[in-house]
């Protein structure tokens, strides 16, 4: 009777190592597939150029955050200037007030009128230009293709 049985257990180990050999093969088909795949997805997207569109996508991006720093630098600089510009009235209307000389506060309130509206005609130009260079910088995101466009 074992001979029977240690037959019996052979066969089933014999059968069972078979069924796992043709899983293993199975498993190797389609890791084998996978990988062709993705190869050749990696492949198409070289040959669409997406590579280099998205290495333009992320530098793009980059200097977007790079100019948004730098505009908010500028706003936080614009305001201290407008902060000190205002303080610079109030001393003025508080002279007026006080009654000094009309001839000596009219020069030396031309003079300062002059110089911030030149500081103001400054950070206005400054400022514009900045704008400009993160508005070219959205379009040029906006040209990139999205996620979705690239599959």
């Amino acid at each position: 009777m074992q001979e029977g049985s240690s037959e019996q257990e052979f066969n089933s180990i014999r059968a069972s190592i078979a069924m796992l050999n043709s899983n293993l093969d199975q498993q190797n088909q389609r890791k084998i597939s996978v990988l062709n795949e993705l190869q050749n997805l990696q492949e198409k997207i070289r040959k669409e150029g997406a590579e280099s569109k998205v290495k333009k996508f992320v530098s793009l991006l980059e200097n977007l955050k790079l100019l948004e720093r730098q505009e908010s630098e500028i706003r936080c600089d614009f305001d201290a200037k407008r902060s000190s510009l205002e303080a610079e009235v109030s001393d003025l209307e508080e002279k007026i007030a006080a009654g000094s000389d009309s001839k000596m506060l009219s020069r030396g309130l031309d003079g300062s009128l002059n110089e911030s509206l030149q500081k103001l005609n400054t950070a206005k130009r400054e400022l514009a230009a900045r704008l400009r260079a993160i508005v070219s910088i959205k379009r040029q995101l906006d040209d990139a293709p999205s996620q979705s466009e690239l599959i």
